[in-house]
């Protein structure tokens, strides 16, 4: 499988978002150490995956729509503002799951389109392994 930009680049915006999805591990027991009942942190953990599974269908949707470029841009530009939200918003548990669950949300878009993306960049020989590797 030869590896060119575009396989290098959207393995990278998946590896981004995965890790963006899997920030509960350092800021669950952040957010207990803070202060938070163990119900706060569970809801916090929970929320984002919530909002991703019962959103792909408008992942689809906004891709279909905007084309993967828009919907990756998009939902890069929305991942990043909750992210900074998530931060800012600390002190207030509605605020800070507000900001969780756009995450998730924005992350369902952003994975849809990626996997999309991918569909089109591998060839059907390397699909396989191309889809082993990033998913």
């Amino acid at each position: 499988m030869k590896v060119s930009k575009q396989v290098l680049l959207v393995f990278l915006a998946y590896y981004g978002i995965n890790c963006l999805s899997n920030v509960y591990f350092v800021f669950g027991p952040f957010y207990s150490a803070s202060g938070a009942s163990p119900r706060a942190v569970g809801l916090f953990l929970s929320i984002f995956y919530m909002a991703m599974i019962i959103c792909r269908p408008l992942g689809s949707w906004t891709m279909e729509k905007l084309g993967i470029r828009r919907a990756l841009i998009g939902s890069s530009i929305f991942s990043a503002g909750a992210a900074a939200g998530i931060a800012l918003s600390l002190s207030d548990p509605a605020i800070l799951l507000f900001f969780r669950a756009v995450s998730g949300i924005s992350a369902s878009v952003f994975i849809v389109a990626t996997i999309a993306y991918q569909s089109m960049i591998l060839d059907a020989s390397n699909r396989g392994i191309g889809f082993a590797l990033f998913t």
